[in-house]
């Protein structure tokens, strides 16, 4: 008996011969026969599943998300419709009360999704909430810009990019609550909200840096610049400098303002004794010729003190 070249028979089993699909046919734990069922599978763009949408979130992004896996799917008006709905739920899912028992398309329950869950009729509200919108505690710049930028496009939703990025500037350096910061970032003329962060992120690193000097180091800064919340008044020293001379002017003025006015006080002194003075000596002349009068009108004439009226001689009267 002849044996193949390369085999060896097991307890007279004959030798296993490999399928004409090939090694990776095995491989792959699949049949023979579904080899064409994988090449058409393989053929098909992957399935995306959509968001789930309660009205909780923001509905133009979930309707922008739609828009673009239809799409890419190639949806036509009733695989729009019916993966819409399907996506709904909660109290987004009540709005097809209001849909019409046949005929309802995609574009209607789109507007009823406006009317209850859209933000065009809601802009006053975001800009309130952004105009009173301040840095939290232990907040990242990132987070503080996320949320800027989602309330000034809910808020001015019909407004141009250029109007958009002044206004999420100014509600930004508003936000931080920090005037000294706020005046540095202005230094820096920021054009755009992403210019802003980029600038108060630049400072908070430089004031970091400052304050991990050595003890050394920061005793010098410290002689150097006031303790403020935020370490950025060493560019303001030279302001500080400016304020403090002015101060010194004033003081030095309002000194010699007083000092002219004691000496004027000193001056009308004696003026006013020597008034005082004169008014006692006129009084006192007053007084002394009103007492010689009286002296005069007490004493009686006499023949020895008058002459006589006619004959002009003394010892008798006429």
């Amino acid at each position: 008996m002849t044996e193949a070249r390369g085999t060896t028979p097991v307890l007279g089993v004959a030798p296993f011969a490999l399928p004409a699909t090939g090694p990776s046919t095995l491989s792959t734990g699949q049949l023979p026969h579904d080899s064409h069922a994988s090449a058409e599978s393989a053929s098909k763009p992957p399935l995306f599943k959509l968001d789930k949408f309660d009205g909780s979130t923001s509905l133009d992004t979930f309707l922008w998300k739609f828009r673009q896996l239809a799409d890419h799917m190639g949806w036509g008006e009733p695989d729009q419709f019916i993966n819409l709905c399907s996506s709904l739920q909660g109290p987004a899912g009540q709005v097809f009360r209001e849909l019409p028992s046949k005929g309802a398309t995609t574009t209607q329950l789109e507007e009823l999704l406006h009317t209850r869950f859209g933000t065009s009729k809601q802009a006053a509200s975001f800009e309130a909430t952004l105009r009173a919108r301040r840095r939290q505690e232990n907040e990242s710049l990132q987070e503080l810009h996320r949320d800027i930028s989602w309330l000034v496009q809910l808020a001015f939703p019909d407004q141009p990019a250029s109007y958009l990025a002044l206004v999420g500037r100014h509600a930004f350096l508003n936000a931080l609550d920090d005037g000294a910061l706020e005046h540095e970032v202005l230094k820096l003329r920021p054009k755009t909200l992403s210019d802003a962060t980029d600038c108060v992120i630049h400072l908070e690193s430089l004031a970091e840096s400052v304050r991990s000097k050595p003890r050394g180091a920061m005793d010098k800064v410290n002689r150097r610049m006031p303790h403020q919340r935020n370490i950025l008044a060493v560019s303001d020293e030279t302001e500080l400098k400016q304020e403090n001379k002015e101060l010194q002017q004033k003081v030095a003025e309002l000194e010699k303002q007083l000092k002219q006015v004691t000496q004027s006080g000193a001056c009308s002194a004696p003026n006013s004794s020597k008034k005082s003075d004169s008014r006692h000596s006129r009084g006192r002349r007053s007084t002394g010729q009103s007492s010689d009068a009286a002296v005069t009108g007490a004493i009686k004439p006499s023949p020895q003190m008058h002459p006589c009226k006619f004959c002009n001689e003394l010892g008798h009267w006429q």
